[in-house]
């Protein structure tokens, strides 16, 4: 017959194999708490992203809110100037007039200190009172002028800003 195993060192395997099968036990137990303190952790970072995106949401809502807002400024602010240039341009225009009304009533009485030579004194002091005030509004049309130039300058500046900005 055939003869039979060894049965210690079967009884010496299978305590192995329990041995073995405890530590698989105890690894697999550390496997499910690092797999719950995981997913812990991602729920934990998936709050954090949602959170973020929140602020996000808002701080871009801010931002767009801001950026209407200075488009609107700078639309106000180029028709308050548009409204001031055309005002000046209306002025300018009246003076001028004034200016060619003046310049008429000059050579008017021009003719006329030609025409009564003995009135020459009287009508020079006029002539003369109406150089200051030719001189005086041509001073101010200068100045107006400048004026104009300069608010043309801060137009042209704002348009620039304006494309600046539509271009971002």
């Amino acid at each position: 017959m055939a003869e039979e195993p060894d049965l210690r060192f079967l009884g010496e395997q299978i305590r192995r194999l329990q041995g073995d099968v405890r530590v698989l036990k105890s690894d697999m137990a550390q496997v499910r708490a690092d797999s719950v303190k995981v997913e812990s952790d991602i729920a934990a970072v998936k709050a954090d992203i949602s959170r973020v995106e929140t602020k996000v949401e808002v701080f871009r809502e801010s931002v767009d809110d801001r950026f209407d807002q200075t488009v609107e400024l700078v639309k106000s602010s180029f028709r308050t100037l548009a409204n001031q240039l055309n005002a000046q341009s209306e002025q300018i225009r009246v003076q001028s007039n004034q200016i060619n009304s003046l310049s008429e009533q000059f050579s008017a009485q021009s003719t006329q200190i030609n025409a009564q030579s003995e009135q020459i004194g009287a009508q020079s002091g006029q002539i003369n009172s109406l150089s200051e005030q030719f001189s005086a509004q041509s001073n101010e049309l200068n100045a107006q002028s400048e004026q104009i130039s300069t608010q043309s300058n801060q137009l042209n500046i704002i348009l620039g800003e304006i494309r600046a900005l539509k271009r971002s």
